[in-house]
């Protein structure tokens, strides 16, 4: 998984970690607030991480421009 940048978001055993509410639109209880909540959580969550991710594939890609010149 460290290939694909994945490490972050699986334990130890390579089972996706719980990182935010997921909801579905299958969920039998699922309701305006319990959505909207999950929405916030899960915007919060990629504001950041797409910024980091970002730069660990930038990273990488220099990487491997320098290395076939």
């Amino acid at each position: 998984m460290r290939e694909l940048l994945l490490e972050d978001y699986l334990d130890e055993t390579g089972h996706p970690l719980k990182l935010f509410a997921g909801v579905g639109s299958m969920d039998k209880d699922l309701n305006r607030e319990t959505y909207l909540k999950a929405v916030d959580e899960y915007l919060d969550f990629c504001e950041e991480e797409i910024l980091q991710r970002a730069d660990r594939l930038i990273g990488r890609l220099k990487n491997i421009l320098d290395n076939n010149k």
